[in-house]
């Protein structure tokens, strides 16, 4: 049943529902399976792991472990330094932390080429780059229960990564380094998480220097996403979901193992398609000949909470905290609605990066967002008008405008 939908989502999203079936109807998939045996080779990076992909490219790389305060235990990866640096122990490497985005894990931040890839453009500019997983994709399914309910371990939204994962990971990085604070880059949900634990956790202000917001998500207000078109019936996804017990959303398995090797052939228009759809348009930004990397990679895995978790913003247009119904907010939070995250306790500095084509950080939700924050230094838009979500991580030239800069800013503090 989980298969089936997580199939279902995959149609969701195609513009070209008929080209679809008519790929996943029995007589279509054998003929294009036995034909993308036969000339499509699988891509190596299509099972790399974080730390495979940056050794690949000659950098040095570390896999660290850790556990939250409620038992989660997260892998995180290290690039100390670029890849014709060294340790010497005498020159100063700030650390830079990276946080991913929804149903993303660190990979993404590090399987386009060095040149095109924040993570090791800020290791070659002599950063010590620290790059975050959160609990439920596929570097966060430990726990040190050893043998938790499946149901049980995902029942987390992103409430729990803000207030377990995201300060772990900042207070672990400042305890290997010896630094007192580091500088935070995040995308999408780790702008969200970001901002969620600074207006909770006051006290890790001080332990970021500067949150640098990539395609920022607080208020979904105006978002354009198919989400929009779920929200409405936001209980009936709720219901069937309980039924079936589907408490993990998407995880990295052999479907989307499958769909990869499919992109770098018959259907590579399908996966372009789908991932336009979701995020906004922008063919020029996509470097189509790494899709099967891509796909094979993203979705990372997450929980059916967490998908919900921003319907239920795109319902309320509020910046807030899980609902779990009158009931059940008043045995978590002592009211009967959701305690709303107030931005304005942020007293961090802030920098905010969007896109005009963006169809989960919309525009107008950004500059809301601009102008309630109270520590906002600047609200710069990137790239030209088809500047898409994903652009920011996976985009080719105005990716690197944008990591040029960031650079060029963080060298300043």
């Amino acid at each position: 049943m989980a298969k089936i939908l997580a199939t279902a989502v995959v149609l969701l999203v195609c513009t070209r529902v008929q080209e679809c079936l008519q790929m996943f109807s029995d007589q279509e998939f054998g003929q294009n399976h036995r034909h993308n045996r036969e000339i499509v080779r699988e891509d190596p990076e299509t099972n790399f792991k974080t730390d495979d992909f940056v050794r690949y490219l000659g950098y040095p790389v570390e896999n660290h472990s850790l556990t939250t305060e409620d038992g989660y235990i997260l892998q995180i990866f290290r690039i100390p330094f670029g890849r014709n640096g060294s340790d010497n122990g005498t020159d100063p490497r700030p650390p830079i932390y990276l946080q991913h985005c929804l149903l993303c894990s660190s990979d993404d931040w590090v399987f386009n080429l060095e040149n095109e890839s924040l993570s090791y453009m800020l290791a070659d500019a002599g950063f010590d780059v620290w790059i975050g997983n959160v609990r439920g994709n596929k570097y966060g399914l430990g726990h040190t229960d050893p043998v938790p309910k499946h149901h049980d371990f995902f029942q987390f939204s992103w409430d729990d990564m803000a207030a377990y994962d995201v300060p772990a990971i900042i207070d672990y990085i400042l305890m290997v380094t010896g630094y007192e604070d580091l500088q935070y880059i995040g995308h999408s949900m780790g702008t969200t998480v970001g901002f969620a634990l600074l207006s909770t956790k006051l006290e890790y202000n001080v332990k970021v220097r500067h949150l640098h917001a990539l395609a920022p998500v607080a208020r979904l207000r105006h978002v354009q996403t198919p989400l929009r078109f779920l929200a409405p019936f936001l209980d009936e996804i709720e219901f069937l979901l309980s039924l079936i017990g589907y408490d993990d959303f998407l995880p990295s398995d052999d479907l989307m193992k499958w769909l990869a090797q499919g992109c770098g052939s018959s259907i590579e228009s399908i996966c372009e398609d789908a991932i336009f759809l979701m995020c906004g348009y922008d063919i020029a930004e996509l470097n189509a000949t790494r899709l099967p990397v891509y796909i094979s990679h993203t979705p990372a895995g997450t929980s059916s909470m967490t998908v919900i978790h921003f319907i239920q913003e795109i319902n309320s247009g509020n910046f807030q905290r899980y609902d779990y119904g009158r009931e059940g907010n008043m045995k978590k939070y002592g009211q009967s609605t959701p305690p709303l995250y107030d931005v304005r306790q942020i007293t961090a500095p802030v920098s905010l990066y969007w896109g005009q084509n963006d169809y989960l950080a919309d525009p107008l939700d950004v500059e809301e967002l601009f102008y309630t924050l109270r520590n906002c230094d600047e609200s710069r838009q990137i790239g030209g008008a088809d500047m898409a979500h994903l652009d920011f991580v996976w985009g080719v030239d105005d990716a690197v405008l944008l990591n040029n800069y960031l650079i060029s800013k963080l060298e300043k503090y």
